[in-house]
């Protein structure tokens, strides 16, 4: 691992910090045997980036924070309404 992180940082240093962060969980998705399709679904970061575009999306419209605790509710409330934009994993 460590050598194809070497060989790959001067060429694409961003590429190389992905590969650095999520191998240990793609290594560990197999060793567990997961089939063919739960291990393609979970091994991307689509639904987490949908969900993160939502929040912005939303905070972004919000002319004035009173406090931290309000931020928490409209981050909650905007990943409840994201979450029912969700498919059911097959398999």
């Amino acid at each position: 691992m460590q050598k194809i992180f070497l060989h790959l940082e001067p060429i694409e240093p961003s590429a190389a910090r992905s590969l650095q962060e999520g191998l240990g969980e793609t290594l560990t998705v197999h060793r567990l045997g997961i089939g063919a399709v739960l291990r393609r679904k979970p091994g991307t970061t689509n639904p987490i980036e949908s969900c993160l575009s939502t929040v912005q999306r939303v905070a972004r419209n919000v002319k004035r924070w009173r406090d931290g605790n309000q931020a928490l509710r409209w981050t909650a409330t905007e990943l409840l309404e994201a979450e029912k934009k969700f498919r059911r994993i097959k398999g």
